[in-house]
């Protein structure tokens, strides 16, 4: 499955001017739910398979000591079963799209791209992005375990 990353301003505009390209298309898109910037676009109107996931864009550093590693990205089984539930469902491409298209979603495309490939590294050297190792690190152990 192509996997594609998007910031939330080239999600839009492809749904406005290249709609054809990826009306197929199962989206996971991250936003930060304590942001009034970082507003999750409104992919109900698009009929586009799309989960919604509400996560702030921290580093490990910055987790808070009661919330350990492990359990740092809460909403990443619910994400490994949207991606195999899409997969099944035969949506492609897979668009992981965050605000700037740089950390969360990078991540997340990094854990998929490295349980179904072993090519996250195509990620990780490039250097436009940033992935979130707590999404990237969740994500990937949730895709073993769904």
């Amino acid at each position: 499955m192509k996997v594609e990353i998007f910031s939330k301003s080239e999600m839009i505009f492809n749904l406005e001017h290249k709609f054809a390209d990826i009306k197929n298309a199962a989206v996971i898109a991250f936003y930060d739910p304590d942001s009034r910037f970082d507003t999750p676009v409104d992919y109900e109107k698009t009929g586009l398979r799309h989960i919604l996931v509400p996560f702030k864009d921290i580093d490990a550093d910055e987790l808070p000591k009661e919330i350990p590693y492990n359990k740092a990205f809460p909403q990443a089984a619910e994400v490994a079963q949207f991606f195999y539930d899409s997969i099944n469902l035969e949506y492609a491409p897979l668009i992981c799209q965050c605000e700037y298209g740089e950390s969360r979603s990078a991540g997340c495309a990094a854990a998929i791209m490295q349980y179904f490939d072993q090519d996250a590294l195509k990620i990780f050297t490039d250097y436009f992005y940033y992935p979130n190792k707590l999404i990237y690190h969740n994500l990937l152990e949730a895709l073993r375990h769904v």
